[in-house]
């Protein structure tokens, strides 16, 4: 009897560990998405909208930064991508443009490296996007990444983007 008892607890053992080793499956974020932008953050205050408070959050700041909230990031995965202005256009904008480019995705060394060929403009910009990390928040896909503005603010300028 004792042998018996001890076999049955054996095997309940034995079962209960094969339970507790299902594997679950681990979704690795990738870049390929379409996202909206959350933040825009700048390292230093910087006054853009000319009303003499400098600000680090962008959305403090009307025109030139509040106005890219509505803006959407899409990635596809041939490399290829599309900045969309949303329908908050900037004052020094005279309609919505798409702005394509190429990119490419280094995730080692968390960067993107991206040719921008703006609407209008005859030369495309290079732009270094550093500091990329990509992930899963509240069921969302995030974006963040860093980059030097020299266009508008002449300081570092750091997105935050979550998938739509």
């Amino acid at each position: 009897m004792k042998k018996n008892i001890r076999k049955i607890g054996m095997l309940m053992i034995i079962f209960s560990l094969m339970a507790c080793t299902k594997e679950v499956d681990v979704l690795e974020p990738k870049l390929a998405g379409s996202y909206k932008i959350k933040s825009i953050i700048t390292d230093l205050p910087v006054d853009l909208d000319n009303d003499g408070v400098a600000n680090t959050d962008m959305s403090k700041e009307k025109d030139r930064g509040y106005c890219r909230f509505d803006d959407t990031f899409s990635f596809n995965n041939g490399n290829k991508g599309i900045w969309a202005d949303g329908s908050d256009i900037c004052s020094n904008a005279l309609e919505p443009s798409d702005d394509y480019f190429n990119y490419s995705y280094d995730k080692a060394k968390k960067t993107i490296s991206m040719e921008i060929f703006h609407k209008g403009e005859k030369e495309s910009e290079f732009l270094e996007l550093t500091d990329v990390f990509v992930s899963y928040r509240d069921g969302k896909q995030a974006l963040k990444f860093s980059f030097y503005d020299e266009r508008y603010t002449n300081r570092i300028v750091t997105y935050y983007l979550e998938s739509e």
